[in-house]
């Protein structure tokens, strides 16, 4: 077979233009909705129920949420379930004084008679079987934001108009399947459950480490008030706060700590105690980690045809860069053709029997596959280093660190002028991560490691991608 076949493309034929002005995309097409009526009838006691709370003061409604740790109440995030999606969502809650918006996510539904999907078909519009894809949008209103959200679902209810820029909150009410807090059967995943599982079958001496995410407010104020107190609740849980990072790019909060064994299997036997009924936090996620225990090919055995450097590598500026473990530089392979960047010394925690990945990774980039003999590359290969080497983890990124944030600052430092320093690789324009959490494989949920990788794949070279 061909390394490259023909492909057979159609033979081109012409269209007419369709005339008239284009039809306006609706992305909530074919979701069918209840009438208001209805809406009224499903929702009206939760609207209700924030009503009675708009009518008390600040504190009694904080003392009606302890006293009901399932209820609705201000300073407390909302859970709007809407079937399909509102684009303008976001711009338009900015409107509302007082209304912070926190995340949106992507879930689906199995149909019922409120909201399902239809297919037209002639005259006729067909009932469809499939499952309702969804948005949840999360959002933190104090009192006055709640009176103006109450305010709002008075006017759909009576069939009034909403004024300019408004007009997403009738969409939202036509849609909405449920608002509801934001509570502990939300913030434990079931991955999260799994890891501790595994954890405390194989692990019955040390505290289990995992992650908090917690929600990301605009005002540092607000994000060091809600890091006090979270820090205080697990320590009084008898656990330590290991590592606490913002990233006001990607909207991320998160906290990496040690839990007991006993609060861990408190968690698992009920998922709604302890750390799950903290209002400030979002997720309980398992520990971000990397870790490989691949040992290094034997040196004997890559001498020959090894190709040496024999071109000034120096006159052209490096263009690729890695993010890896700490490879063997003096390696017949890679000796003259890197640069290593390591402002964190991570070479001093990772000795030269435990090089591997690193090692592996810096020959495929500069060598390609070594048994096809391709021309290694003409440039220097940068080299920051994002993992060291844990008796327990082998080669890892650092286990007292959030990985997140050791990604970002290497990406950081690589390429972004900032106060601090100037960047070290501005000329780099490709970088190579081959690394994965083994504690989060993909399952449809986007984690916050990637969010970051979508925001620097998109913001950090602004020489060449234009930030959407």
């Amino acid at each position: 077979m061909a390394a490259r076949p023909l492909l057979l493309l159609p033979k081109p034929k012409s269209n007419s233009r369709a005339k008239g002005s284009p039809a306006k995309f609706d992305p909530n097409a074919g979701i069918a909705s209840p009438t208001v009526g209805r809406q009224q009838t499903r929702l009206g006691p939760k609207f209700d129920r924030l009503r009675l709370l708009l009518r008390q003061s600040s504190a009694q409604a904080e003392m009606g949420l302890r006293i009901d740790p399932n209820g609705i109440a201000p300073e407390r995030a909302l859970v709007f379930e809407v079937a399909g999606s509102l684009p303008d969502f976001y711009r338009q809650v900015q409107r509302i004084a007082g209304l912070e918006f926190l995340l949106e996510e992507e879930f689906s539904f199995e149909a019922d008679d409120d909201f399902y999907l239809v297919r037209k078909q002639k005259e006729e519009e067909i009932r469809l079987a499939d499952a309702v894809v969804g948005r949840l949008y999360m959002a933190m209103p104090d009192l006055r934001a709640l009176g103006e959200i109450l305010s709002l679902w008075d006017r759909y209810c009576h069939g009034e108009k909403f004024e300019r820029g408004l007009t997403v909150w009738s969409k939202l009410f036509k849609l909405l399947r449920d608002i509801r807090p934001w509570g502990p059967q939300d913030r434990v995943l079931p991955e999260t459950l799994e890891f501790w599982r595994d954890r405390l079958k194989n692990d019955h001496d040390i505290p289990v480490r995992f992650e908090l995410e917690l929600w990301f407010h605009e005002q540092e104020q607000r994000r060091r008030d809600a890091i006090a107190k979270v820090s205080r609740h697990v320590e009084e849980f008898g656990g330590n706060v290991i590592d606490s990072k913002s990233i006001a790019d990607i909207r991320y909060h998160g906290m990496l700590i040690d839990l007991s064994l006993a609060r861990v299997q408190e968690l698992l036997a009920d998922p709604t105690v302890t750390l799950a009924r903290i209002d400030d936090i979002m997720y309980l996620r398992p520990q971000s980690l990397a870790s490989f225990t691949l040992d290094i090919a034997e040196e004997d055995s890559l001498k020959s045809d090894v190709e040496e450097v024999n071109v000034d590598l120096a006159e052209n500026e490096p263009i690729a860069a890695m993010l890896d473990g700490v490879p063997l530089e003096n390696h017949v392979r890679l000796r003259g053709r890197l640069i290593v960047d390591d402002p964190d010394d991570f070479a001093a925690r990772a000795p030269v029997n435990t090089r591997g990945h690193g090692t592996g990774i810096a020959s495929l980039i500069l060598h390609g596959d070594l048994q096809a003999a391709e021309q290694a590359l003409k440039r220097k290969l940068v080299v920051c280093p994002v993992m060291i080497y844990d008796v327990k983890n082998g080669e890892s990124t650092p286990p007292n660190r959030l990985t997140l944030d050791v990604i970002y600052q290497a990406v950081r430092h690589l390429l972004e002028d900032n106060a601090q320093a100037v960047a070290s690789a501005p000329s780099v324009v490709v970088i190579n991560l081959s690394l994965g959490d083994g504690n989060r494989p993909y399952s449809g949920r986007i984690s916050p490691w990637a969010r970051l990788i979508d925001w620097q794949s998109r913001c950090c070279f602004p020489r060449f991608v234009s930030p959407r």
